[in-house]
């Protein structure tokens, strides 16, 4: 398994969304309409099931070549 505490993003382009989420999300797609922004990744307060800010991956990330 891996913890929160495991993982780091230093100068990682992250997106907001303007929703909240719950526990079990992560590694989930973000779609803005029908295109793909970023991979769902952590969520604050990070010990709460129900999450009141939540945050992506941006796909430029994933795919650079895509910038």
């Amino acid at each position: 398994n891996v913890d929160a505490q495991d993982v780091q993003l230093d100068a990682v382009r992250v997106v907001r969304p303007s929703f909240g989420a719950v526990q079990g999300m992560s590694g989930g797609p973000l779609l803005v309409g029908n295109r793909l922004t970023g991979l769902m990744s952590f969520g604050l307060p990070d010990n709460a099931y129900e999450k009141d800010s939540v945050y992506a991956v941006s796909i430029f990330e994933l795919f650079p070549i895509m910038d």
